[in-house]
């Protein structure tokens, strides 16, 4: 097993009241094992994939990723944990400005202790994803789909073990958002577990995996 969390839980207060963003979730994930979840805004999936990723905190429970319990590793340990095995696409756009698409896509491996030239690898996922004619452009001249295909090419330059996507079609349309299915698949075929959130079935219809909804915080295995 890669990945399992353990009734987990993530409060929040709004006002005077208490709620559970997350509330008892429980799931598990093999090599290669592609899962999704669904489920309604605000229903707590954005939060439990921060809380895997090891961006947001937990209040309880485990998450337990390649043999380590994430919630016992400091801040320096989870971001080497991410940046070398997780490959993490979040909801909104976060690339660096002043940095070419080539260079934002890149940007995990400048920052890792690999030696290795990313730049082939880097090319071949933005050809694989259609913007490669963009490779020396500068986010502010992208649409928010050319912004979430860097991203997810971004995530994938590592070849992760787990991938972790936010709703990572939403600005696609349909044959971009089946291009970006099945390059999850083939991750999935190689080894790499893959666990998205969407509210969409769009691409996904030949593709073998695993469904979970979240309602309310709490997750039920399809």
């Amino acid at each position: 097993m890669l990945l399992e969390t353990k009734r987990v839980v993530k409060r929040y207060k709004r006002g005077s009241q208490t709620f559970n963003a997350v509330d008892g979730a429980t799931l598990s994930l093999d090599p290669g094992e592609f899962a999704v979840i669904k489920g309604h805004s605000g229903s707590g999936k954005s939060t439990l994939l921060g809380i895997i990723a090891g961006v947001i905190s937990s209040d309880d429970g485990i998450v337990n990723f390649a043999g380590q319990d994430t919630s016992r590793l400091d801040d320096n340990a989870l971001s080497k944990l991410r940046n070398d095995k997780i490959g993490y696409i979040p909801q909104g756009h976060t690339v660096l400005a002043n940095m070419t698409v080539l260079e934002n896509v890149c940007l995990p491996r400048y920052i890792g202790e690999r030696k290795d030239s990313p730049t082939a690898k880097a090319l071949e996922l933005l050809e694989r994803l259609g913007i490669s004619q963009l490779a020396r452009q500068y986010p502010s001249e992208l649409s928010g789909g050319e912004l979430r295909r860097l991203s997810i090419a971004r995530a994938l330059l590592n070849s992760p073990e787990l991938i972790i996507a936010d709703e990572p079609v939403s600005d696609l349309d349909s044959e971009k958002a089946a291009e970006v299915w099945n390059l999850f698949a083939e991750a999935a075929n190689g080894g790499t577990a893959v666990l998205a959130v969407t509210h969409s079935d769009n691409g996904l219809e030949n593709i073998n995996c695993k469904y979970f909804t979240m309602q309310n915080g709490g997750l039920t295995n399809d």
